[in-house]
């Protein structure tokens, strides 16, 4: 998986695509459960990649929060009222 390749946490990070997908639609699903407004975003590696770079930062979890969080302001402003 590219995402070890580059990321600093990779210790932290699952082995596989299947387990990473499979954590986070555990945790998506306890979210929406407690209330929480879940929204799936899909992440183009290389612009994570470039945008973590330019931001001086290394590819690590933080980095990946921030940068979605990131994306997701970028769609909410784009959409029509």
């Amino acid at each position: 998986m590219r995402l070890l390749e580059v990321s600093a946490d990779r210790d932290d990070l699952e082995e596989s695509h299947a387990e990473w997908a499979a954590h986070a639609n555990r945790v998506m699903r306890q979210l929406d459960r407690s209330g929480t407004r879940v929204r799936r975003v899909i992440i183009d590696l290389d612009e994570l990649i470039a945008w973590c770079k330019a931001e001086g930062r290394p590819v690590d979890g933080a980095s990946r929060a921030d940068f979605v969080s990131m994306k997701v302001g970028q769609e909410t402003r784009s959409e029509p009222e």
